[in-house]
């Protein structure tokens, strides 16, 4: 029925808001039609926000591609030159991304409601796009191959570990691409480490579950992973572990955006708002194990709070990530993609 609905409001809605189309509109029982998100995220996240989100707004059809960072910036790049964007919040993994969708005037500018308590270290100052979740990287690790405490990015380099070690590719990951950044403008780290990676069998995965699933079914011993996921995994019972690094803890955050074009502007501002709401979507976050950037929101014992990473992970330039990610990329492929 929802469906329905929103093929006859696309039909005879007449106007369109600058920037954006409006392909919705609010009726006597609330807002209608339909919302698109792209994301990296992991499916089992935006289908728990979803449910939530059509339960708040049954009148409104949320739906959403879900890919890796680098397949959704390729997928929107590709619609935003030709005038024909399908998305109406677009969720990455990778800041340095949205950077470039400002610089190029391709965002919407959007100050919601919720914005105002989140740290400026998640948010863009003209409001073009708002970090929505706040991400540890780390170890995923297989309990069975592994006899230490690990607490350090060098442990990978041990001679016991060569060829066991995975991450996913940098290439296709906005977390890893950010992770490679931080590492190589570390003087104690740099190029060399990334060198000395490969030298002892870093192999790469094309997408994050599948990193953290090499890990669990044996392929490997360790993986670069992602809190979240690879808490989500164990939660349902993989054979896989989980270390933190707290020396030189890596970090970043996931914004969200409403790009130029989209073809809902009100309902991609609702859905941006029911995101960053602490009671609603930053919850749903914790409730799968994502850390929420609204102080507000409760996290339990096992979760830092979006403030302990501000006050803990390294810092790094967003923009100059942007300036320089082809560059490192190239790079960092021309070790890894001989």
């Amino acid at each position: 029925m929802k469906k329905f609905i929103a093929v006859l409001l696309a039909v005879t809605m007449l106007f369109s808001f600058a920037g954006c189309g409006n392909n919705n509109g609010g009726g006597e029982d609330g807002p209608t039609g339909e919302v698109m998100i792209y994301s990296s995220m992991q499916q089992v996240v935006l289908e728990a926000l979803e449910a939530r989100f059509e339960e708040l707004y049954p009148g409104v059809d949320m739906s959403f591609v879900q890919a890796g960072s680098g397949k959704i910036s390729t997928k929107l790049t590709t619609e935003l030159q030709a005038g024909t964007v399908e998305c109406d919040i677009v969720w990455l993994a990778d800041a340095s991304e949205f950077v470039e969708y400002k610089n190029a005037g391709n965002l919407v500018a959007y100050e919601s409601k919720y914005a105002a308590t989140v740290d400026p270290m998640f948010r863009d100052p003209d409001n073009m796009y708002i970090g929505a979740r706040a991400v540890l990287i780390g170890f995923a690790y297989a309990p069975d191959q592994v006899n230490e405490t690990l607490s350090s990015w060098k442990d990978l380099l041990k001679p016991e570990y060569k060829d066991k070690i995975v991450m996913t590719d940098a290439g296709a990951s906005g977390s890893m691409k950010t992770w490679l950044y931080v590492l190589v403008n570390q003087e104690k780290y740099g190029w060399d480490f990334i060198q000395a990676l490969y030298d002892n069998g870093l192999k790469l995965e094309s997408g994050t579950t599948a990193t953290h699933n090499k890990v669990a079914d044996g392929t490997y011993a360790i993986g670069v992973g992602v809190e979240f996921v690879a808490k989500n995994l164990i939660a349902d019972g993989a054979n896989l572990a989980w270390a933190e690094i707290v020396e030189d803890a890596i970090a970043y955050y996931s914004p969200i955006a409403i790009p130029k074009g989209c073809p809902n502007l009100e309902n991609a501002k609702l859905l941006y708002d029911f995101i960053m709401n602490p009671e609603e979507g930053q919850r749903i976050l914790v409730e799968q194990n994502v850390t929420p950037v609204q102080p507000a929101t409760k996290v339990p014992d096992t979760m830092h709070p979006a403030s302990w990473i501000v006050e803990h992970a390294i810092a790094f330039d967003v923009d100059d990530m942007a300036a320089k990610s082809t560059e490192m990329l190239a790079k960092y492929d021309s070790i890894f993609k001989k």
